[in-house]
């Protein structure tokens, strides 16, 4: 078992300095119970080195952290009772044993804060991962060795028609989706402009009632029209009419339907712009419903009944392809070196935090021995990827070599025929215009949170009436887009699910991948 010496001495050397001013039955149970705790604290920090510089591959993060944490507890426990069984303590003892267990207990605390198991255990894993994949990865290619891939004229003409399809969907929809993003951006704005100038139409909408307009400047500049007969009076005096008469236009205006009438006035302009962004989404997912309502399943079966099995070959090697990029994007030599370059900066950054020249020796010589294992753990993870790329380049990593190639891309024309379907891009404006929907749902909603502030300068006798009214009629709006919007994403989603790349290339016996691969391998 390695030994930390160190702070071992200066604890007993500190003991021994204070020792003549104990009485005996103090010194003993103090130089007693720090041996103890020594024991202790050497068997601690042992388990720390034996766990991490464990060569195994089992995971022991959690088992170390339920052994860190008892055996700190073991050892610092002890301090705790140092003064058991003393019955009147001298001073100096209780000063002493409570600096010692001070700090004792910010040692451990630092050494708990350190996930070091953790990054033992990444590290396992990661090397574990990439030694099985090579096992994984030879048996897959010695399977696919086996096939051969042949296309015959009739899957070129399949596919053919097949790509028209979708470019006809394609540009069928792709004008309406356009324009219904561009409509919705005119009826947001045309809300906004409406009820920037609430105040306004509320005034044009009284006159168009019959009230004067002087009146009705002068009734929209105050908050409240329940104002003090002297108020009243005032304002009569300034609009050169009785106070009766005054108090008969506000009646009249009390039992006008403002609400309704500036709703009418509103619609009027806007009725129109929600009409056409619900027109151009109707429009857009006219494309798409064929695809959803046949037209895909069967010219997919047109091209199934003639392709050839052997496809199969291309695609899948594109799959395992894609599955060796996302494990290395998972699990790679940088993220490795990353894990291991953080346990050892989180190893350097304790030791200017600990009090004594005894407890720093101690952890030096512990980092150094952890330091090891990690390097050695690191150079072995190095050592499984180093066998990986070797094993793979060429022909899961890197470019195609030769053989690969031959192997996989027999004929070209092919890759040709598969590069066009591809091409078309449909799955990616799925995706554009599915977000684009969203966008077409949310976007009236917004601005009609953003419009509320617009009533708060109408005089309160009016103001529920006109905001209940116009509120109505906005959220008829809403629901006008978001029933159009809905179906849109049904469409959409629906067609998404035929039409994705993956299908497609599941659909084709995944052969597309084949021209994928020669087109993206970087």
């Amino acid at each position: 078992m390695p030994a930390f010496d160190a702070r071992r001495r200066e604890l007993r050397d500190s003991l021994a300095a204070v020792q003549s001013q104990l009485s005996a039955s103090e010194s003993m149970r103090l130089a007693g119970v720090l041996e103890d705790y020594l024991t202790a604290r050497d068997v601690a920090l042992t388990m720390m080195w034996t766990y991490i510089a464990d060569d195994g591959t089992e995971m022991l993060a959690d088992e170390y952290a339920g052994k860190f944490r008892d055996m700190s507890r073991t050892a610092t426990d002890k301090l705790d009772a140092m003064l058991d069984g003393l019955s009147t303590p001298s001073e100096l003892a209780v000063r002493w044993s409570e600096q010692l267990s001070f700090s004792e207990f910010i040692f451990w605390g630092h050494l708990g804060g350190l996930k070091l198991a953790e990054a033992r255990d990444a590290m396992v894993r990661d090397g574990g991962k990439v030694r099985e994949l090579i096992t994984v990865l030879d048996r897959k290619w010695q399977n696919l060795s086996e096939e051969d891939l042949k296309v015959e004229e009739a899957e070129q003409r399949a596919a053919q028609d097949l790509k028209d399809l979708l470019e006809r969907a394609l540009a069928e929809a792709m004008p309406y989706w356009v324009q219904a993003g561009a409509g919705v951006v005119v009826l947001r704005d045309a809300w906004k402009s409406v009820f920037s100038s609430i105040t306004d139409h509320v005034k044009e909408t009284l006159v168009g009632a019959g009230v004067p307009r002087n009146v009705v400047d002068a009734l929209l500049t105050i908050a409240s029209w329940a104002n003090s007969a002297a108020n009243m009076a005032q304002m009569a005096a300034k609009l050169g009419m009785e106070v009766g008469e005054l108090m008969d236009w506000i009646n009249r205006i009390r039992s006008i339907n403002v609400g309704g009438l500036v709703q009418y006035r509103v619609g009027t302009l806007l009725d129109k712009e929600t009409k056409q962004v619900v027109d151009y989404l109707d429009m857009a997912c006219k494309g798409l419903k064929p695809l959803i309502e046949g037209a895909y399943n069967t010219h997919m079966t047109a091209f199934k009944a003639q392709l050839d099995n052997e496809g199969v070959i291309i695609v899948s090697y594109g799959g395992i392809r894609q599955q060796v990029d996302q494990f290395l994007r998972d699990c790679n030599l940088d993220s490795l070196r990353a894990t291991h370059a953080a346990a050892v900066s989180a190893m350097d950054g304790i030791e200017s935090s600990l009090g004594t020249d005894g407890m720093k020796r101690d952890w030096s010589d512990l980092r150094r021995m952890l330091k090891d294992a990690f390097d050695a753990r690191r150079t072995t993870a190095e050592k499984a990827f180093d066998d990986f790329y070797r094993a793979n380049d060429g022909r899961f990593l890197g470019g195609l070599s030769t053989d690969t190639e031959r192997t996989l891309l027999e004929p070209d024309k092919w890759l040709v025929t598969t590069n066009g379907i591809v091409a078309v891009g449909l799955d990616t404006k799925l995706r554009e215009w599915r977000e684009r929907v969203t966008v077409i749902n949310g976007g009236p909603k917004d601005a009609f949170d953003q419009v509320q502030n617009a009533f708060l300068g109408l005089p309160l006798d009016i103001r529920d009436q006109v905001q209940n009214g116009l509120n109505g009629y906005l959220n008829k709006q809403i629901r006008e887009i978001n029933t159009e919007a809905d179906e849109a994403i049904k469409v959409l989603d629906n067609c998404a699910l035929m039409v994705n790349a993956r299908k497609i290339s599941d659909d084709m016996d995944r052969s597309r991948l084949s021209q994928a691969l020669r087109a993206t391998i970087r």
